[in-house]
């Protein structure tokens, strides 16, 4: 899928893409380790782990060392995503739908795209301003805990992510199916 890869990173360094995806046309100016591009890689690429085992591996893998620098911090990063629209991810996502729709053999079932929606309940970071737009919930030993709910619908037979969502915890999973459904296609099986 070289054309694939291509597209992503044309998409990614295009100026009208970053104008687009970020909060102030200040923001991303400046050459550093924490760029527009290396951000959008980095959150693309998270997995599980700590912030800083992520980061590690991260700047190890595109420094193409044996040992990563600690050239950015964990709260460098809170700092910066802050910076970045959540649209970025959405548009991204739509593009590469698109692009592997048209490059790769999709599989259907008699001429129709099963799509399927799961959602689930995630803690998200004890930070003020995501608190107040997630709300606050108990968490298991009484604590406040900041929670979202997320959801996605994908193509059951191609494993791919049509579209994702996460809002505050207090809208109901079917509201969020129900945000899905509009952008279902006519040869869409829900």
């Amino acid at each position: 899928m070289p054309k694939l890869i291509a597209m992503i990173e044309n998409t990614i360094d295009s100026e009208d893409f970053q104008k687009r995806h970020k909060e102030s046309s200040k923001d991303f100016i400046r050459n550093t380790a924490l760029s527009f591009k290396n951000l959008i890689a980095f959150f693309a690429n998270l997995n599980k782990g700590s912030y800083e085992t992520e980061l590690k591996a991260f700047y190890k893998t595109i420094n193409n060392q044996e040992v990563a620098n600690p050239e950015v911090t964990k709260g460098a990063v809170s700092k910066a995503r802050k910076k970045l629209k959540p649209s970025a991810f959405i548009e991204l996502n739509e593009k590469t739908v698109q692009e592997y729709e048209q490059q790769a053999p999709l599989k259907t079932w008699y001429g129709m795209r099963p799509v399927g929606v799961d959602g689930s309940t995630v803690t998200v970071p004890d930070e003020t301003e995501i608190k107040e737009h997630f709300g606050v919930w108990e968490g298991r030993h009484g604590d406040p805990c900041p929670k979202a709910h997320i959801s996605q619908m994908f193509d059951v037979l191609n494993h791919i992510t049509l579209d994702a969502i996460i809002k505050p915890k207090s809208q109901g999973e079917r509201e969020l199916a129900a945000g899905h459904f509009l952008k279902l296609m006519p040869s869409d099986l829900p």
